[in-house]
């Protein structure tokens, strides 16, 4: 069995909104910091999959949280593989506060990408070797797929800036996240309890992304990261609000 990683991280100042609170795209941010880490100690980190010319890919994210998480808290992160086929390996967090109450929860899909190629590949067999994800995950997907809006309620254009793209040369996930929520209006009576997911493309340098927001029905909304040129989405996902 591979051990849980344990690792913590504190809130800083550049990291909370207003109120003082943190964000999902903060919270998304220790989620791949703490994998990355991890996977660099099982020796499945990006530089032993880089000279096989691959790099890890998220496909998909649910992170449920039980409140957002405060300027200067310090959060204990708890990462493990829970499961591991052919081509997706699925991964946990528990982040919990100093008190050991449960912050948020998060699962998530990594898929192994073919540079050159441009796609999803399958494990390489040493790869396979080295995890043996045998604890499960504490939540699960609700939904296989997720729809996206069927009634625009808000809309925004975005361009990446050269900070937002990460080592592959694409706009990092956790900016893509803060990006789904960046159309809602001001919504002091509203609380994120849970956001679901689905990377489906590639955004590049040079893209022009509309982010549209749906209505919202029993606390319920659908999002959709669309480019612009091709009407591609980019991300689709389900936002669930208190």
């Amino acid at each position: 069995m591979v051990k849980p990683y344990r690792t913590s991280f504190r809130v800083r100042v550049y990291e909370a909104g207003p109120g003082g609170v943190a964000g999902p795209e903060t919270l998304a941010n220790y989620l791949q910091e703490s994998a990355a880490s991890h996977a660099d100690l099982l020796g499945v980190g990006a530089v032993p999959m880089a000279t096989e010319g691959l790099a890890w890919i998220l496909t998909r994210l649910r992170l449920t949280l039980v409140r957002p998480p405060r300027l200067g808290e310090q959060l204990s992160v708890e990462t493990w593989p829970a499961k591991l086929d052919r081509r997706l390996a699925l991964r946990a967090w528990q982040l919990t506060d100093s008190e050991g109450a449960s912050v948020a929860t998060a699962i998530a899909h990594w898929g192994v990408f073919d540079i050159e190629r441009r796609r999803l590949t399958s494990f390489p067999g040493w790869f396979v070797a080295k995890i043996q994800a045998d604890r499960p995950a504490p939540i699960d997907f609700t939904q296989r797929s997720l729809p996206g809006p069927t009634q625009v309620a808000a809309e925004t254009r975005l361009v990446p800036r050269r900070s937002e793209l990460d080592v592959n040369g694409h706009v990092n996930n956790a900016h893509l996240l803060g990006w789904l929520l960046e159309p809602l209006p001001e919504m002091p009576n509203r609380r994120l309890i849970e956001i679901d997911s689905a990377f489906r493309g590639e955004c590049q340098s040079g893209d022009t992304v509309l982010s549209r927001a749906g209505l919202e029905t029993d606390g319920v909304r659908h999002h959709a990261l669309v480019r612009e040129a091709d009407g591609t989405d980019l991300v689709r996902a389900v936002s669930r609000w208190a």
